[in-house]
């Protein structure tokens, strides 16, 4: 008799915690399995804040603000470096805009696919969190912890407010990608686009600084064309082949290395012009060692990768 009691004593008490575990939980406070985790648009947010720590990677944290547009036609985001990670003497401030919304855009369509189970924040890499997102939103503040990878099916650990679940979407594929604080720079090395150009002209010059050899045209009819004629009765010839694919190699020249000393650049060996319809002007130089700088950037000089020496070969400009 006495086992019975007891034995119903102890079912009581956990009916009676289970009871109340259950009512202390408010109803509807979990995020819903198999729908995205944040609710806003991607193009109202301002700021950002990256922390990253994922093991094997070195420890870094910047945060980085829109400020307006770049190139004339005001196409792409210019984003800025508004906090440095620690330690680092940057000489340019320019974030990739593009690689920034796209993060964003995907983070909106970030999805809750399960719980996590039972143990701590350390556990699953939430504490001290492997990954830490914050952005604003107009007046919000929207906060992602990010831990380590789920131990069944895709996805990763992560907390949202009070909540530890388990997350999965393009997002994360994305931030895989993050590996360095460089990554989110603007390795670009011209903020123009090929659009953004209405006219462009390119001198090339000996190691002596001498010119060597210029190539210049403007756009006519959809593509471009050179100056001919006389000078009395200047015209514009039609290319034999067109030099659209030459110039977007120079619009995607990519940047290799950042934050050079501005002593580092020598005699140019090229330096190309573009001017807009409106007379805006973007002059791109490059010495023989493939160091560069930008009007637009004037603080900063450049390593290219090596591939940039045939993109801006003569060769590919005819006259």
């Amino acid at each position: 008799m006495i086992r019975k009691v007891r034995f119903g004593i102890r079912t009581g008490l956990s009916l009676a915690f289970l009871l109340l575990a259950s009512c202390s939980k408010s109803p509807g406070t979990e995020l819903p399995i198999g729908k995205p985790v944040f609710s806003y648009k991607y193009e109202a947010v301002t700021e950002l804040f990256i922390s990253k720590r994922d093991p094997g990677e070195p420890w870094w944290t910047a945060r980085v603000k829109q400020e307006g547009w770049l190139g004339p036609q005001a196409v792409t985001p210019r984003w800025i470096v508004l906090e440095a990670p620690e330690g680092a003497n940057l000489t340019d401030r320019l974030v990739d805009g593009s690689f920034v919304r796209h993060l964003l855009d995907s983070l909106s369509t970030l999805r809750k696919t399960g719980n996590t189970l039972s143990g701590t924040d350390s556990s699953f890499g939430l504490a001290p969190e492997w990954t830490k997102l914050n952005w604003k939103v107009d007046s919000r503040n929207l906060e992602l912890l990010l831990g380590a990878p789920a131990s069944i099916g895709e996805g990763r650990a992560a907390r949202i407010g009070n909540e530890r679940l388990v997350v999965d979407g393009a997002a994360l594929d994305m931030l895989r990608l993050i590996t360095g604080f460089d990554r989110i720079r603007h390795r670009r090395l011209a903020t123009w686009t090929l659009d953004d150009a209405d006219r462009t002209q390119i001198k090339w010059f000996t190691p002596q600084g001498k010119p060597a050899s210029s190539w210049s045209a403007e756009r006519q009819s959809g593509d471009w064309a050179k100056p001919g004629g006389s000078a009395a009765r200047p015209k514009m010839i039609p290319f034999k082949k067109s030099p659209d694919k030459a110039l977007e190699g120079i619009a995607h020249l990519q940047i290799e290395r950042f934050d050079l000393p501005k002593e580092s650049f020598q005699q140019p060996w090229v330096i190309i012009e573009w001017l807009d319809r409106k007379d805006h002007r973007l002059v791109i130089e490059v010495d023989h060692d493939l160091r560069a700088k930008t009007s637009d950037r004037p603080e900063a000089v450049f390593q290219l990768y090596d591939g940039a020496r045939a993109i801006l070969s003569t060769g590919n400009f005819e006259n």
